[in-house]
């Protein structure tokens, strides 16, 4: 649905018709204005569902201009957050995940698949890429979930698609500092990173239960975006699949886990201070809000 800004009434309205889109279809459109490649038209980029495809449609009726990879990407509703849109040698590229794993460079007027990238497009990650894509810098940082062993952030150039940092092999994952009694575990990332001033802030979630005060576990990150390395990791909430949201002072982590009587006191949202790591705000047994 397209609706007003101004006033709320709708401008147009498509059905999931299971192929060009699906139903049950969680993602976040992303909006992008090609006027500046000489090309007049604003493009939404849609996609998930049980049609598993990822569709473009014109801002202005709703009408589809490409649809792609029908039936072919990954079952699951929880497939897309939010596309990125890039430009490479003058031609506008989405960039895009599904939960296989798979992060797809597509040209963004044609659905056509971008040939720039030299290992592989769509290229896998290992461990499925939920809503883990954020851009900045002139790269894309893509967080995956876990598999067998722990999951990541990586960094890529989106115009060849090559790696330029994982934060396993940078900055390390900080599990094991910031919560020793629960060393070894392993660690995945299901919400999106965010980019904002040279940093990537990321959550990660890992395997404790109702351990005071926090009654599932997670590891908040503050990362330089340029080379990898951890500026500052903190104990929160396990992340969920929504994401982070960050202001002019601090990073908001939006997880959230019950309250189970006589176990843990946090359960989200949490606030934390940009420079620091430390906490700014949370919703508390004794603070709830």
């Amino acid at each position: 649905v397209a609706l007003d800004m101004s006033d709320g009434t709708e401008i147009w309205k498509r059905t999931a018709d299971g192929f060009e889109i699906g139903g049950g279809s969680y993602c976040t459109p992303t909006v992008f204005n090609f006027d500046g490649y000489g090309v007049p038209i604003t493009l939404v980029f849609v996609a998930g569902g049980d049609s598993k495809a990822f569709s473009a449609l014109d801002l202005s009726s709703g009408t589809t201009v490409w649809t792609r990879n029908f039936m072919d990407h990954s079952m699951h509703f929880m497939t897309f957050g939010a596309s990125v849109i890039v430009d490479c040698g003058g031609t506008p590229v989405v960039i895009y995940n599904d939960d296989d794993g798979d992060v797809y460079a597509v040209e963004a007027l044609t659905g056509v698949l971008y040939s720039g990238w030299a290992a592989a497009n769509p290229m896998n990650y290992g461990g499925s890429v939920l809503n883990g894509i954020a851009a900045g810098d002139g790269l894309v940082y893509i967080g995956t979930d876990r598999n067998i062993t722990n999951g990541n952030i990586t960094a890529i150039d989106p115009c060849s698609g090559a790696i330029v940092w994982d934060l396993q092999t940078a900055g390390g994952l900080q599990l094991d500092i910031v919560d020793p009694a629960h060393a070894g575990g392993t660690e995945g990332f299901t919400g999106a990173p965010a980019y904002d001033d040279g940093v990537v802030y990321a959550c990660s979630y890992y395997d404790v239960v109702n351990v005071p005060p926090y009654q599932s576990g997670g590891v908040m990150y503050s990362i330089n975006a340029g080379d990898g390395s951890v500026n500052w990791a903190g104990l929160a909430i396990a992340q969920d699949y929504g994401g982070i949201s960050v202001d002019v002072n601090q990073v908001i982590h939006t997880g959230w886990a019950p309250w189970v009587p006589g176990y843990g006191e946090f359960r989200g949202p949490t606030g934390f201070a940009k420079a620091t790591g430390s906490k700014t705000f949370a919703n508390t047994t004794t603070q709830p809000g």
